[in-house]
């Protein structure tokens, strides 16, 4: 390989290069550059990405969430709106407005909270809820642990996701810690900042292994490694000078994420839980790949009983509000695996579950447990809201309101 190769490798820092790597890292590169921000922009527009009518508007055809329960006077919520850079423009799959809807259709006092400026803390205090999707980048959830465990551990006031929710937000390693500590059935994986150790496990263990990240979705940071070689390999440069991903400036340094290839049968199974309401489907892997994260190839119909009783166990157990479960099924045993779960997802439509070409969702009722379909559209960000203070009306839980 010649000087330019090389340079032209180092400006990349992608291993394991892929095409789809590439172009999740020039997505954050590009908007320090405004003519390639205005590109992206344009081809979002093309593929219908931004929304073409007024944002209230392009929700109507579903029935708003009304909340049961009235809430006390001077109750205020602040919105932060996520996934608003894009030259003003608002992504369809953009939660902020979902919520907003469900705020003006229940006569809730709500305003916007700039959590990114200087004032946050002054304006945070204006509110008695806080309500946002942080992106998933290093730097976003940075900054959004750091703020939602001071909201709520020294200001008192109330955030969704909570500073426990956040806290294992895209971050594999904290997942498993709360996997192993709640004895959840989740893919055999082995984590460790430790050299030596994980030189040893490489002698012990089968081939091929998945190497993951600690945050990156939709299959992104996520390789195989196909023997003890190149395993080596990659263990020395991570215990080393680190390994670069697709995040700029931040690499893989100082530990490993390693799990078995699973035979499985072909798909992962979503199953979401928010209240007494399960949705889900089938994501398929596309042809030669072992992934099926990010790959879009979506099959919507009934789901399995026990899936979904495993992935409501593991919500009561992390007193999560909202919680999606990502299972694989073993081709052997038969079982259901969890490879991940997520506080947030991206949600496209308002037909989070289709049985018989009916759009839906599953209504749990427990001891004994059992779930029966019910027909109806629904955005899952207004169900939230709904369980968020609903939780807090029925068991008299203490408002801080705004002085």
């Amino acid at each position: 390989m010649n000087k330019t190769h090389k340079k032209a490798s180092d400006l990349l820092r992608i291993p394991f290069f892929s095409a789809r790597k590439a172009l999740n890292r020039w997505r954050y590169m590009a908007f320090r550059m405004p003519f390639l921000e205005q590109k992206i922009v344009q081809l979002k527009k093309k593929k219908g990405e931004f929304l073409e009518v007024d944002r209230q508007r392009s929700l109507e055809t579903v029935p708003p969430v009304k909340l049961q329960n009235q809430l006390p006077e001077g109750f205020s919520v602040g919105l932060v709106k996520d996934l608003d850079n894009y030259n003003g423009e608002i992504q369809k799959v953009a939660h902020w407005y979902k919520y907003e809807r469900f705020l003006i259709q229940n006569n809730i006092d709500y305003d916007f909270f700039s959590v990114h400026s200087s004032n946050w803390v002054d304006c945070a205090q204006n509110f008695n809820l806080i309500v946002f999707r942080p992106d998933i980048s290093p730097w976003a959830l940075h900054e959004a642990r750091s703020k939602i465990f001071f909201i709520e551990e020294y200001l008192k006031i109330q955030c969704f996701p909570s500073h426990k929710e956040i806290w294992s937000y895209e971050d594999k390693i904290n997942l498993n810690y709360l996997y192993k500590f709640h004895k959840v059935p989740h893919v055999p994986t082995f984590i460790s900042h430790n050299k030596v150790e994980t030189l040893e496990f490489l002698n012990q263990t089968e081939y091929p292994l998945v190497s993951k990240i600690i945050n990156g979705s939709a299959s992104k940071g996520v390789h195989l490694i196909k023997n003890k070689k190149k395993a080596e390999k990659f263990v020395k440069k991570v215990f080393a000078e680190g390994m670069s991903t697709y995040w700029p400036g931040f690499g893989q340094k100082n530990y490993v994420y390693f799990q078995p290839l699973i035979k499985h049968k072909g798909y992962d199974l979503r199953i979401i839980i928010v209240g007494d309401k399960a949705f889900g489907y089938y994501k398929m892997v596309p042809k030669n790949d072992f992934r099926a994260s990010g790959s879009m190839l979506i099959r919507k119909t009934n789901l399995p009983v026990e899936a979904v009783e495993i992935a409501l166990n593991i919500k009561n157990k992390f007193s999560h509000t909202f919680l999606a479960v990502d299972f694989l099924e073993d081709s052997k045993s038969g079982n259901f695996m969890v490879l991940e779960t997520s506080v947030f997802v991206d949600i496209y439509t308002s037909s989070q579950a289709i049985v018989n070409g009916l759009p839906g969702y599953y209504k749990i009722a427990t001891a004994p447990f059992r779930m029966e379909f019910c027909q109806g559209e629904v955005w899952l960000q207004e169900l939230i809201l709904e369980e968020l203070l609903n939780e807090k009306i029925t068991k008299n839980l203490k408002f801080n309101l705004p002085k």
